[in-house]
């Protein structure tokens, strides 16, 4: 149903397949530090284009090599925000939040913040089509975006369901093969 999709926080409706509210209530821990960055968009604003060159260009700036790029601050689980606060600095985040939720120490430690906008229309056009996007239109659509090879990219459209895609032949030459493998 509608309502298992989101989950209200503060007045704001959040995706719960990608927050919680135990997330949310370990985010006021959250320990922002000075050398800190934080990307803050609207959802479809080019948030993890943006976030991949902040991310590059600190770690190249700093001669250190790049970590994982962290998720939004508000999605996971509760677990990663401990683990975001013993994280080496520099740091890069990226967060969706409206500013009254945003964890106070961000704004204690003046950490440096990039504010993304995008043209409403654009954002709504995208959105549109981000949500509206599916393996079976993505299948249809499979020629244009990937040429002839877009057939064998787009099958079924399950998970988890090799067998049936491997023949026995097959299964048996990867199975010696990983044999192989393991063997040394």
């Amino acid at each position: 149903t509608p309502e298992e999709l989101v989950m209200n926080y503060k007045g704001v409706l959040q995706p719960s397949m990608m927050c919680s509210e135990e997330t949310f209530h370990a985010l006021e821990s959250f320990e922002a530090r000075e050398s800190d960055f934080l990307i803050a968009t609207y959802p479809k604003c080019g948030t993890n284009w943006v976030i991949q060159i902040l991310h590059e260009m600190v770690f190249y700036i700093n001669n250190k090599e790049p970590s994982i790029v962290q998720a939004m601050l508000e999605f996971g689980r509760p677990e990663k925000i401990q683990t975001q606060n013993e994280a080496p600095s520099p740091r890069v985040f990226s967060t969706h939040l409206y500013y009254d939720n945003i964890p106070k120490s961000i704004f204690e430690k003046k950490v440096k913040t990039l504010l993304i906008l995008r043209n409403p229309k654009d954002t709504a056009v995208s959105f549109f089509h981000f949500s509206n996007n599916n393996f079976k239109s993505m299948k249809e659509k499979s020629g244009d975006t990937h040429g002839k090879l877009g057939n064998v990219f787009f099958r079924k459209g399950e998970i988890g369901d090799w067998k049936s895609i491997f023949s026995e032949s097959q299964s048996k030459e990867m199975d010696a093969k990983f044999e192989e493998c393991l063997a040394g």
